[in-house]
């Protein structure tokens, strides 16, 4: 369950629903060039969705449709039913989190040495959160 502020900001949605963007806790944001933090922010300006970003930190022209927190409960924010996709590094726990709640995932490998590993990975975590997406429309209790 979300704390208010944070329904809020579901409800505001729509039927657009929410994307969540985090790069786990590991990640530093403040060695990513405000450049490329600004690209981000332009192509979120012009989704029809609302976007929620875990950062720590300052940034500019932050769009209407962005929420930016330091601290995101994940397992609620996937678990939400307005939420329409994950933008995540691939760490463990968070796709095996969205693959639990048939959140589909976008995947930013961050570290050098892990994208063909999480290439690899991500790939059969596609597969299998469509495939659970897809299964749980036919299957009722």
């Amino acid at each position: 369950m979300l704390f208010q502020e944070l329904e809020d900001f579901f409800q505001s949605s729509g039927e657009h629903g929410v994307i969540l963007f985090t790069m786990g806790f590991i990640f530093n944001p403040q060695t990513v060039p405000k450049s490329l933090m600004n690209s981000f922010m332009a192509a979120f300006a012009r989704l029809p969705q609302k976007v929620l970003m875990k950062y720590q930190g300052h940034l500019d022209n932050i769009p209407e449709n962005v929420k930016i927190m330091e601290f995101i409960p994940q397992q609620d924010v996937l678990a939400h039913p307005k939420t329409r996709v994950f933008l995540t590094h691939c760490g463990l726990h968070g796709v095996m989190e969205a693959i639990h709640f048939g959140v589909p995932m976008v995947g930013m490998p961050i570290f050098i040495g892990k994208i063909e590993k999480q290439a690899r990975s991500f790939i059969i975590c596609i597969l299998i959160s469509t495939s659970i997406k897809f299964f749980a429309r036919f299957i009722t209790c």
